[in-house]
């Protein structure tokens, strides 16, 4: 099928050829909302017939910031439908941050139940104003985008300790969507459960699948995902590794691991994905063993999903293959390039021009960050980020990922980061344990001097500082995206590194 942007993909046509798919969620007040796909449909055609009225056309900007919930949903489709943008504020959002947005670009509306934004801007209405049919109110003298390609506007996070904007592509994201339903052969028989917040793009692009190939969708909060998984039984559910190793250790010593975890998922999981930040391997081949399929995958946001495991083709410890090999380039340091017809993103926004040059690189090539290498059946493996390699003070590099990953596997180590000292120039590791008490920690130390003394010289770790404090988003340790936040880690831990010369 030739599409040439998202709604021809004909989104709410497909949802109405599948009249026993629903969604599951709750609205924005807390209630509990069961609608089949032709319920929800209606709700989307009718919020986008009121704000066709009000004045809301193609191109036009709406700011929205929402939980998980029933009403985030309506408001994107509609807008979809319209073919205006939805620019989509996490919720953690800093209200200097939409003030300045509000004051540099112009806004149509403003969809937000956050009472703080609802003082500071104009022309804004609740989120379920989507369903109550209330007036809504739009700025009549808000300017429209001329991109016809664009679709959303989102942020991504990495280490750089600040939001990046980006303009994704309406062509960019319909091929994602056919890739995703073909490779994992998503039908109406399937349920996801969705529980990362909907300003990550990944998971409206799972919405967008599920609409398209008839799969029921569950909506929640990240705080309840595991009370639901009993709940909705998914067929399907992606999520970061922090999630699958939890379940790991929940049952390591289960006699019967392969039966109380299929139940503890909702005895109903067909595939599980992963991504976003490295899993250890022992997981995956753990889940493996029960025979409950963990494919490990890889994308950026800048460019969507790159490469994945399937169950065709699987080799544990790998990111997968390419979805298209011939879009996946290698620099002579193994940086990963992207090279896509239609990249998910058409660049930055709210960015230096430097970091838009840093990352888009012209004639539609895209710089990933990523160091990787293919083995020889075409298999693509990560080895670390570039700009966290380590150098030493001799000038040899090193990826501290490699030895983290060494560290990861022993028992009882929940978390590690490898640093180098600003003073020394010697390498150090900050280990978090359930338990830092002297004994404990003196077994755990024991094997992870194992693994130093089979390090070349130069990556051999002077300091090991061991810690239960779990790195974590909201103790900025960890990004938005789940990747280790390197200088917050190293800040928090700096007097214990330094101390130890």
């Amino acid at each position: 099928m030739e599409v040439t942007n998202l709604k021809k993909l004909h989104l709410l046509e497909r949802a109405l050829l599948f009249s026993n798919s629903t969604i599951d969620t709750k609205s924005s007040s807390g209630q509990q909302i069961f609608v089949t796909f032709d319920k929800f449909v209606e709700d989307v055609r009718n919020l986008a017939s009121r704000l066709s009225k009000a004045g809301i056309s193609k191109g036009h900007f709406i700011g929205l910031q929402s939980p998980n919930c029933y009403e985030a949903l309506v408001w994107d489709l509609a807008t979809i439908e319209l073919g205006s943008i939805i620019h989509f504020f996490p919720e953690e959002s800093q209200l200097d941050n939409i003030k300045k947005f509000e004051r540099e670009n112009q806004i149509a509306l403003w969809v937000t139940n956050n009472k703080n934004v609802i003082e500071q801007v104009q022309h804004v209405c609740l989120l379920d104003v989507a369903l109550s049919g209330e007036p809504i109110v739009v700025n009549s003298n808000a300017v429209r985008s001329n991109q016809s390609d664009l679709l959303t506007r989102v942020y991504s996070s990495g280490t750089s300790g600040y939001l990046k904007g980006l303009e994704i592509s309406s062509q960019g994201t319909e091929r994602l969507v056919l890739d995703f339903v073909n490779a994992f052969s998503l039908n109406n028989e399937d349920k996801h459960l969705i529980f990362l917040p909907l300003s990550n793009y990944q998971q409206r692009l799972s919405v967008y699948g599920c609409l398209y190939s008839g799969a029921s969708i569950a909506l929640c909060h990240f705080s309840v995902v595991f009370n639901e998984l009993r709940r909705v039984s998914p067929t399907f559910i992606i999520a970061p590794p922090a999630i699958y190793e939890n379940i790991y250790h929940l049952y390591l010593q289960d006699e019967n691991a392969k039966e109380s975890v299929s139940n503890f998922l909702g005895n109903n999981v067909r595939f599980m994905i992963t991504g976003m930040a490295p899993i250890r391997t022992n997981i995956l081949q753990a889940f493996s063993k029960w025979e409950l399929p963990l494919f490990e995958a890889y994308g950026v946001t800048e460019t969507g999903m790159i490469a994945w495991n399937t169950f065709s083709e699987n080799c544990i410890g790998s990111v997968g293959k390419p979805i298209n090999r011939d879009h996946v380039l290698l620099t002579d340091d193994k940086e990963i390039l992207i090279d896509r017809p239609f990249p998910l993103s058409r660049g930055y926004f709210e960015c230096s021009d430097q970091d838009n040059k840093n990352t888009y690189l012209g004639s539609g090539l895209i710089a990933t960050g990523d160091i990787g290498e293919f083995n020889e059946s075409g298999f693509l493996f990560l080895i670390g980020r570039k700009k966290e390699i380590i150098v030493t003070s001799g000038g040899i590099k090193f990826h501290p990922e490699q030895i983290e990953k060494r560290l990861n596997l022993i028992v009882d180590v929940l978390q590690s980061v490898v640093v180098i000292s600003k003073e020394t120039k010697k390498v150090h590791a900050v280990i978090v344990v359930p338990n830092t008490d002297k004994e404990f920690c003196s077994n755990i130390l024991e094997q992870a001097q194992a693994i130093n003394y089979s390090l070349e010289s130069y990556q051999q770790i002077q300091n090991f500082v061991f810690t239960d404090t779990i790195f974590t988003i909201e103790n900025e340790m960890l990004t938005r995206n789940l990747k280790l936040n390197r200088k917050a880690i190293y800040t928090n831990f700096e007097n214990r590194i330094e101390s130890s010369k």
